[in-house]
């Protein structure tokens, strides 16, 4: 059976100025590992966009 995953992040959002240097986490409820490949992909959203 396939169960929910939640994903957090912190922090959940960040304002920055261009040229700064931020670390961004993700923390995921239950492994991300399907057939010995990692399923997981970073995707940036900038505010009034949709995620590129």
């Amino acid at each position: 059976a396939c169960e929910d995953k939640v994903m957090s992040q912190f922090p959940g959002s960040l304002a920055v100025s261009a040229g700064d240097m931020v670390t961004i986490s993700c923390k995921s409820s239950q492994s991300l590992l399907s057939n010995h490949k990692d399923y997981m992909a970073w995707h940036q959203q900038k505010l009034g966009q949709v995620p590129g």
